[in-house]
């Protein structure tokens, strides 16, 4: 017998356990990922919630470039999971969050004197205790009718984006 000979018997062991290593570390990698989309539809189900908000938009003549406002129930939650569809759909869009105006949102010195050309309010049925009513009506009801205001026109189209999340969609004041 080698001295080489006695090297590959003494590392083979070695090699044997590094081996079972990797393969049970890359075991447990996989049956540990994240699911590929998030539970409450991410970014798919915003996609599709705002396809719908431009649809309603159209349906009622308000164009791409008329400046919709984006609001949130409870005031202290972003617009941002609305505003970037929007804005990736082409939508002009002021989307308000607690530090200012979201990225891509319109210059707010270049919006009409008028105001926004419609709102589009986002509600978590999560806050209900913080905003004072529930989704789907009562709590948005609290900003405008759904047969429109002083400020804000008629309701164009209300569904739940994600569970507990309403998107309402309301033409402008006239």
């Amino acid at each position: 017998r080698t001295v080489g000979d006695r090297a590959d018997r003494a590392g083979a062991p070695a090699i044997a356990l590094a081996t079972a290593g990797v393969v049970a570390l890359v075991a447990w990698n996989l049956t540990h990922q994240p699911p590929p989309v998030h539970p409450d539809g991410g970014v798919p189900a915003a996609t599709i919630a705002g396809d719908r908000t431009v649809a309603a938009l159209r349906t009622a003549g308000i164009a791409a470039d008329a400046v919709v406002e984006l609001r949130s129930l409870p005031d202290f939650k972003s617009t941002e999971a609305m505003a970037y569809p929007l804005i990736r759909a082409g939508q002009t869009v002021i989307a308000r969050t607690p530090q200012g105006v979201s990225p891509g949102s319109a210059d707010l010195l270049s919006v009409a004197a008028d105001g926004p050309g419609a709102l589009v309010l986002l509600c978590d049925d999560l806050f209900r205790e913080a905003i004072g009513a529930a989704c789907g009506g009562p709590a948005e009801a609290t900003i405008t009718p759904d047969d429109g205001g002083p400020d804000r026109g008629p309701l164009l189209d209300r569904f739940e984006s994600h569970p507990g999340r309403w998107v309402s969609v309301y033409g402008p004041g006239g």
